[in-house]
């Protein structure tokens, strides 16, 4: 997938000494924006926040430091991104992101879509990871058709509306599906066997819908908490 390496500013930014490489994904429309990916562990700084990385740590967002531009990634796709900590894909504070047919296994957060909204994540397989998709903060993103297994959190919005969560396969997780202080969004259509909670909506979560969903087998099926609506 990885085949231009992008243009950087005349100091590229270095983590622990190194550079910080920074390539064109394959398919690209009107972007100028790069995907980085890591090849060592350490700690980089994005508006003096810090996001500590490892070694394979995919991240895209608004690169200032690296790229002095606030342009979007089109597609993330066919990437297999194994035995990360704690991040495997972060999308952060970037919009209009698709995140199609990955492999992901052995992370703290499989996608991490931090303030970020229209993402697509679509037809990936996330495996034995903490949080295998973390939604924080975010509005008018889509997790369709995914493959969750073995993970903490198959799900897990955090203070997100308008997340529409449909047709996905969630089992041997902890929870499946996890809204917490969320409203507006929509779980729908997913089959969840096999986990500790299939659905679980706890913390001030408003107006979220649940329907069509199939979930069996589960140590408790459906968790209402500190909801209305």
């Amino acid at each position: 997938m990885l085949t231009t390496i992008c243009a950087l500013p005349r100091n590229p930014p270095k983590l622990n000494n190194h550079p910080i490489f920074c390539y064109k994904p394959l398919k690209q429309t009107n972007i100028d924006e790069c995907l980085c990916q890591f090849d060592i562990e350490g700690t980089f700084k994005r508006n003096n926040i810090p996001f500590k990385i490892s070694d394979g740590d995919i991240y895209v967002g608004m690169l200032d430091d690296v790229m002095g531009d606030d342009d979007e990634l089109d597609n993330l796709t066919n990437n297999f991104v194994l035995n990360n900590s704690p991040y495997g894909i972060v999308i952060d504070q970037t919009d209009q992101t698709n995140i199609f047919n990955n492999t992901i296994n052995l992370s703290t957060y499989g996608v991490f879509l931090n303030r970020s909204n229209f993402t697509n994540v679509s037809g990936n397989y996330v495996d034995s990871s903490s949080n295998a998709m973390y939604v924080l903060a975010a509005t008018n993103n889509s997790i369709s058709n995914n493959t969750l297994r073995n993970n903490t959190y198959g799900v897990e919005t955090v203070f997100s509306r308008n997340t529409s969560v449909v047709d996905n396969n969630g089992y041997n997780n902890t929870n499946a599906i996890y809204i917490n202080g969320g409203s507006w969004n929509n779980v729908s259509s997913n089959t969840l066997f096999s986990n500790t909670y299939g659905i679980a909506v706890i913390g001030s979560s408003s107006n979220n819908t649940l329907e069509r969903n199939v979930v069996y087998d589960n140590f408790e099926g459906i968790l209402l908490s500190t909801v209305s609506n």
